[in-house]
């Protein structure tokens, strides 16, 4: 029994050692691998981006002329710029090079089926945006 023991005692050590070394360069990884990519942050996020979308539409989310609407520390961190309004709806944009299209997240309290007509109007001038469906209320766009 004592030998047993230890034996298991030693292989439990050993595996929290190694879940300790490596969950936290995964977690570090998952976190990289979500920057600046709106349809990776939707499903990590999505209870707290319903309640902010919840709080721009009820008009409870800092504005600054400068600055725009408020934006939530964990959208900063994977690289979220500025949150502006389009009618009814709100581009969170993040920040992008000269030569790839700029990631958005988009908020439309009616939903995007059928397509907001501001955003229908923004659209037509644009022929290569790329829009990805995330939920009803809330899209990703690269433009």
């Amino acid at each position: 029994m004592g030998k047993r023991w230890r034996r298991v005692r030693s292989a439990l050590i050993v595996t929290a050692v190694l879940f300790g070394c490596c969950g936290l360069p995964l977690y570090f990884v998952n976190h990289l691998r979500m920057q600046d990519r709106p349809e990776l942050l939707y499903p990590y996020y999505e209870s707290r981006l319903q309640d902010y979308g919840r709080r721009l539409s009820a008009g409870a989310v800092n504005y600054e002329e400068t600055r725009k609407y408020g934006i939530p520390q964990y959208l900063i961190d994977h690289g979220a710029r500025y949150c502006t309004k389009h009618g009814d709806c709100f581009c969170v944009s993040f920040g992008s090079f000269f030569d790839t299209p700029t990631p958005e997240l988009w908020y439309s309290p009616s939903g995007f089926d059928p397509m907001p007509e501001e955003l229908a109007q923004m659209n037509r001038g644009w022929p290569r945006h790329q829009w990805i469906p995330l939920a009803p209320q809330w899209a990703a766009c690269y433009r």
